[in-house]
């Protein structure tokens, strides 16, 4: 559920019982609980908002503390974030993991008399992962000579072990290479407690590895409607562009919406948009069509590189340069552009499939001339036919899907069909002059 909709039905219902029209007990615990939690973790949650989308940029990297926050920073896809009371003493800690997993703590947090306190983090050389019931499986190296895999309680703040198997290698003693040893307690001794072979080191890894238990997280952007409505950000911010002014242009930097298509605004507070500015949509695994205005002059490096999904991207012959690996790691991509363009050469030097525009040309179907076909054009249709909504001259020649003559509820049918991959019979999606 977004949190403009969580935060609406929230002043309802307390609306409705302050009336007495609904009683007390027939509200939620669950969803008045989050919503302390919320507010409680307020600060945590912003940080990393700002932080994952790009909002913000991080004024150090960090080696060990928040690790994968920076690792992934500016790609808010790789987080997601639950409350759990993971060790059942009445209070739920704030923990964020991958989307896709779920088992993997990012970081954890608790409240300590009302105080947020920052519990574990992993970073590259220490992995926390969820097994349930209040245990967490640890994986760590300490280089080449140590390491460890164990099975810890949590309670409150603190780590217990409950089995750990570790190894040390000592190349200088009278019994040296690698040694693992299985205990039972927070203190180690060499030599001191059980001694393994490795097949049963690696069976106890195997064992361990096994007992991971994903829990479901919130993607962490739908934390932006919560975030937006207590934060002062313009529109452009609102829709996931974020950018600098310079010289009196602008520079896209990140993006962090998640919609399929996308159409860069040719200006942004009244400067035109000139730059897409390195790696700024770089892993935006929701892409899926592009369109870049025709003021920018300028795709730097890895621009969209990692964007999976990404299949269309029309550039204008204003572009004059695109950066290395602009377009790196995606397999199914097409350049539309325009012959004789630096698009069509890039384009033809990188192997990207390359669709040549003609120079008035608009697409049959684009009934709001927004450069795409989708259900924004079949209910564009109905409202102009409704009186709700008047279609240009070049809108209403688009709408005609059916190249009937004029426009009726057929030509959004057709649409509706085309999007849902149904053959029509007409050229709805093509380019025409």
């Amino acid at each position: 559920m977004s949190g403009r909709i969580k935060n609406a039905l929230s002043f309802l219902l307390v609306l409705l019982i302050l009336l007495g029209l609904l009683p007390v007990a027939s509200v939620s615990a669950d969803d008045s609980a989050d919503e302390y939690y919320y507010s409680a973790y307020k600060d945590v949650l912003e940080s990393y908002f700002s932080l994952a989308s790009g909002l913000k940029k991080p004024e150090s990297v960090p080696k060990y503390g928040d690790y994968y926050l920076f690792e992934y920073q500016g790609n808010i896809y790789k987080f997601g974030y639950t409350f759990l009371d993971y060790d059942n003493n009445g209070i739920k800690e704030l923990i964020f993991s991958t989307p896709d997993n779920g088992a993997l703590i990012y970081d954890m947090y608790t409240l300590e008399n009302g105080n947020v306190e920052k519990v574990l983090g992993s970073w590259n050389r220490c992995r926390y992962i969820l097994c349930g019931d209040g245990v967490i499986y640890m994986y760590g190296s300490g280089g080449a000579m140590t390491g460890s895999h164990g099975l810890y309680r949590y309670s409150g703040d603190k780590l217990t072990v409950i089995e750990e198997v570790y190894y040390d290698y000592y190349p200088n003693s009278e019994d040296p290479g690698m040694h693992i040893f299985i205990t039972y307690s927070d203190t180690k001794t060499p030599f001191a407690d059980e001694e393994l072979t490795k097949d049963e080191w690696e069976s106890k890894r195997t064992e361990y590895a096994n007992m991971t238990k994903p829990i479901p997280v919130t993607p962490l952007y739908e934390y932006d409607d919560i975030f937006f409505a207590s934060n002062q950000y313009n529109e452009m911010n609102r829709k996931g562009f974020v950018y600098k002014v310079a010289d009196n242009e602008v520079s896209i930097t990140n993006y962090f919406g998640y919609s399929s298509e996308v159409i860069i605004p040719d200006t942004i507070d009244g400067y035109p948009v000139t730059s897409i500015g390195e790696s700024a949509f770089n892993g935006c695994d929701s892409l899926n069509k592009v369109i870049i205005p025709k003021n920018v002059n300028t795709i730097e490096m890895d621009a969209f590189t990692d964007c999976h999904k990404l299949e269309s991207v029309i550039i204008p012959e204003s572009v004059t340069f695109i950066g290395d690996d602009a377009f790196h790691n995606i397999s199914g991509l097409t350049i539309y552009g325009y012959e004789g363009s630096y698009a069509e050469s890039y384009a033809l030097k990188n192997e990207i499939p390359f669709v040549a525009l003609k120079e008035s040309s608009v697409i049959l179907g684009d009934a709001n001339e927004d450069g795409f076909v989708n259900v924004k054009d079949a209910t564009a249709i109905q409202k102009h036919l409704a009186d709700l909504l008047t279609l240009s001259d070049v809108g209403i020649k688009l709408a005609d899907a059916d190249s009937s003559g004029g426009i009726n509820i057929k030509d959004a049918t057709a649409i509706q069909k085309h999007i849902a991959d149904i053959e029509t019979g007409f050229d709805i999606g093509s380019a025409i002059a």
